[in-house]
């Protein structure tokens, strides 16, 4: 896995461990607003076909899984 690089998009600097072709690069060393990590998301099951998705919050994360696609987990505001 590639060491996370800071990102400027909308306002806030994002810290990434996944490359986000077409994200400005940050510039300076400020502390990140966001990190994405890369890491495994426990997910609610999904019923229907490909491309369908559910959205959970549970114990103050947000999880949404797409089928087929990915799961993700958001909390705090700032780590996804």
């Amino acid at each position: 896995m590639a060491e996370p690089r800071d990102f400027s998009i909308y306002g806030l600097r994002v810290r990434s461990a996944i490359d986000l072709r077409g994200w400005p690069l940050a510039r300076g060393s400020a502390p990140p607003d966001v990190i994405i990590r890369l890491e495994p998301v426990a997910a609610p099951p999904v019923v229907g076909g490909p491309y369908s998705g559910r959205t959970l919050v549970e114990d103050g994360e947000l999880k949404v899984v797409v089928r087929g696609v990915a799961r993700y987990g958001a909390t705090g505001g700032e780590l996804i």
